[in-house]
């Protein structure tokens, strides 16, 4: 299995799907995957890996730096995003949700075994 499968199985494979069907007027589908913490990454990543990870919170006032050391011009956008879905005033009104199937756990090991 390649990670492009992964991603034709995931986001990718539903938004193809949703290509496909009829309908008319204005749709809005928001499509997710499994919910998961820092905390759900830490253990699956300690699955993995074969050793222990923890989840770190990283302060805020480092924030900016940090995504400009990452290649970021502008990260202001994205720290407002994050900050919208931290304190829930960023959410998915009159949405149609459509849930993939692709598990942290089979990412992961995608990933790990990649690398």
């Amino acid at each position: 299995m390649t990670f492009s499968h992964l991603c034709n199985d995931g986001v990718g494979g539903l938004a193809a799907q949703l290509l496909q069907q009829h309908w008319a007027g204005r749709r809005v589908v928001e499509l997710e995957g499994q919910w998961v913490s820092p905390n759900d990454i830490a253990r699956t990543l300690t699955e993995v890996l074969n050793r222990g990870v923890t989840a770190q919170v990283v302060p805020r006032d480092t924030w900016e730096p940090m995504f400009r050391e990452q290649g970021a011009q502008n990260p202001m956008p994205r720290m407002r995003m994050i900050d919208g879905l931290n304190e829930g005033w960023i959410c998915f009104e009159h949405a149609e949700v459509v849930k993939g199937e692709t598990t942290l756990l089979r990412v992961l090991r995608e990933l790990a075994a990649k690398t």
